[in-house]
């Protein structure tokens, strides 16, 4: 009966280290992917590259629409510019641009050729343009990223 309550004592212990090890680890991916926890992936399947590999969307609630991208396009763009976005509603920046966190003077949407283009990585939503402007020659203005993933980014349209 000593041996039997031993035993039950050692597996209660390591599974017991188990547990916490799990909870360790799932606590360092929440820390890693900070701010952007809605757009990480489990390490199983290699973070968020070995999802963007498998096909998965990169990001789908313009959680990277974040103070750090908005401060970069601010910096990067003039208050009068006209801005098209893609794979995302035009909303969350004209509640910005209510909340005076943008230029009131961004054009957003409004047709003809803008200057900037604004890209949120949800790839179900790319149509041929999308995937041309990744690979194009447009200069990359502002950007946020997880482990190297882009998740959101501007295009300067070159003149």
């Amino acid at each position: 009966s000593f041996r039997k309550g031993a035993i039950a004592s050692r597996r209660f212990w390591v599974g017991g280290a188990i547990l916490a090890g799990l909870v360790l680890l799932q606590v360092g991916d929440c820390y890693r992917s900070h701010p952007f926890q809605l757009a990480d992936y489990s390490p199983l399947i290699g973070g968020p590259r070995g999802a963007r590999a498998l096909g998965f969307e990169s990001t789908y609630w313009c959680d990277a629409l974040n103070d750090d991208f908005l401060e970069q396009l601010n910096r990067e763009i003039p208050p009068d510019a006209s801005i098209a976005v893609h794979a995302l509603d035009a909303q969350p920046f004209r509640e910005f641009q209510l909340e005076g966190v943008i230029p009131q003077g961004w054009r957003i949407n409004h047709g003809g050729i803008p200057d900037i283009h604004v890209l949120q990585f949800r790839q179900g939503f790319f149509g041929p343009f999308e995937r041309k402007l990744i690979d194009s020659d447009f200069e990359v203005v502002a950007e946020s990223s997880l482990d190297g993933v882009p998740l959101v980014r501007a295009y300067r349209r070159i003149k």
